[in-house]
């Protein structure tokens, strides 16, 4: 697993148990756009995090 691929991992498993919201997720991991970290997060897992925190 790459960097990038372990920090989005992260990041879902964040946005299941609640902690936080897509944009805290996405600058606590260390990526500075949110667009960016919206595109390999749905590439990554086949759905957008706003969507999981939704869900």
């Amino acid at each position: 697993m790459t960097k990038c691929t372990l920090r989005l991992h992260r990041a879902k498993e964040m946005l299941e148990k609640g902690v936080g919201n897509v944009s805290e997720a996405c600058f606590e991991l260390g990526f500075s756009s949110p667009a960016y970290f919206s595109k390999t997060f749905k590439m990554e897992f086949g759905i957008s995090p706003s969507e999981l925190k939704r869900n």
